[in-house]
């Protein structure tokens, strides 16, 4: 059965695996291009902080929604 906490848990993976494959595409790591600059900033190193940080915020989500946080809290 799935509960909420393992449906929140399946959107962290497929959003994880998600932000994976956007990282190593064109998208992030473009040809040739560094260019917009954003504060001095060449374009793909900016990206690549930005997944970095969605990376840590969407582990930080992940951790309080794993599925065996609850089996744990019902052992107690």
């Amino acid at each position: 059965m799935i509960t909420r906490s393992n449906r929140k848990w399946i959107a962290c993976c497929c959003a994880a695996l998600v932000l994976v494959v956007i990282t190593f595409t064109p998208l992030v790591i473009p040809y040739g291009i560094y260019k917009p600059m954003l504060w001095g900033i060449p374009y793909t190193l900016w990206t690549g902080v930005f997944c970095t940080i969605a990376f840590v915020i969407l582990t930080l989500i992940a951790t309080r929604v794993h599925p065996a946080r609850e089996n744990e809290a019902v052992k107690q």
